[in-house]
């Protein structure tokens, strides 16, 4: 077995955690952020089935008539286009939270009774991803010191209308299933294990593959991009 050198050798590394949210696995007073399941009528597509220039690359989307279409944005799931198909699976209390866990792919809901429900990728609606810190920098919004997680969620709470229509400029939205298992799950559907699971670009690196580390000794290598479904 052969070593091989990925570009130039250099890498960003970025560690994995669970984002841990207050929810609900019903609709009650103060929960009333629907976490949904996969829809039925959503539909993968492999590209390359159709034409060998097109392999490794695919889409989602839904059927309408004779066609395929996209599928509905966030926007439109938040105006309640997938509500009362039963495709609920819990409900946070926090908009804002809801979505940064969604950005993250995988996380754990605290429910009123203090227990834990864990939830994992179950599937995206296959729009882009627009990353909205940069959007919010680019337009001006966020002020010097404020371009991280904790100062976007702050400009977000104290601008909540604004907000929302800004986290809604991100089309791409994620849904979910609950994990009973060990968890979370990486993109081969394994659970993301600390100091041994590490994100790669299918691009260069096949899933499954071994990846030797060069880093400093104390580093503990918890990389969860495998888990990290966005771009799947």
């Amino acid at each position: 077995m052969d070593a091989v050198q990925v570009g130039d050798g250099k890498a960003f590394a970025t560690g994995y955690f669970e984002p841990e949210i207050a929810g609900s696995r019903t609709r009650q007073r103060g929960y009333d952020v629907p976490v949904y399941k996969r829809p039925p009528d959503l539909i993968d597509v492999d590209l390359g089935e159709f034409s060998d220039d097109l392999k490794g690359k695919k889409i989602r989307g839904k059927v309408k008539g004779s066609a395929m279409t996209l599928y509905d944005d966030r926007a439109a799931i938040e105006g309640g286009s997938l509500s009362g198909r039963g495709l609920e699976i819990a409900y946070a209390a926090d908009p804002v939270e809801f979505f940064f866990l969604q950005v993250q792919g995988s996380g754990r809901l605290r429910l009123p009774d203090g227990a834990i429900m864990r939830i994992g990728y179950d599937s995206q609606n296959g729009r882009d991803y627009t990353g909205i810190g940069k959007l919010m920098k680019d337009r001006g919004l966020l002020g010097p010191g404020e371009s991280s997680m904790q100062g976007i969620v702050a400009w977000l709470r104290r601008n909540p209308e604004e907000g929302r229509k800004i986290m809604q400029e991100n089309k791409s939205f994620i849904f979910f299933r609950e994990l009973t298992g060990p968890g979370p799950l990486g993109a081969m559907g394994y659970p993301v294990v600390g100091e041994t699971s590490v994100a790669a670009d299918v691009k260069y690196v096949p899933l499954g593959a071994l990846f030797p580390v060069d880093g400093p000794r104390r580093t503990q290598w918890d990389l969860g991009g495998a888990g990290y479904r966005r771009g799947d």
